[in-house]
């Protein structure tokens, strides 16, 4: 099974990055929906906290996405889909 996914990796980033991108762009979206841009860090309203939880877990999504991108995704190797190339169990 994990050989079928490893290669999906590199072959098909296309669908990936845009849905990210898409990701970050209506949650940002979203936000200025609830909130004025100048709000969004006020702690003391509830709404400005959600918002501030959404744009956090967004921050977190795409340094997730990145992390993976640079250096996970390219320490992958056909024979061990799992392990990367620097790590040896044995």
């Amino acid at each position: 099974m994990p050989s079928r996914i490893y290669p999906g990796c590199f072959t098909c980033p296309c669908i990936g990055i845009p849905a990210l991108v898409t990701q970050i762009i209506t949650g940002a979206w979203l936000a200025l929906g609830l909130l004025p841009a100048a709000s969004w860090f006020d702690t003391s309203s509830p709404i400005a906290r959600a918002v501030m939880l959404k744009l956090g877990l967004l921050a977190c999504t795409a340094l997730l996405a990145v992390d993976a991108r640079l250096r996970i995704i390219p320490r992958l190797t056909p024979e061990r889909p799992g392990a990367s190339r620097s790590t040896s169990f044995r």
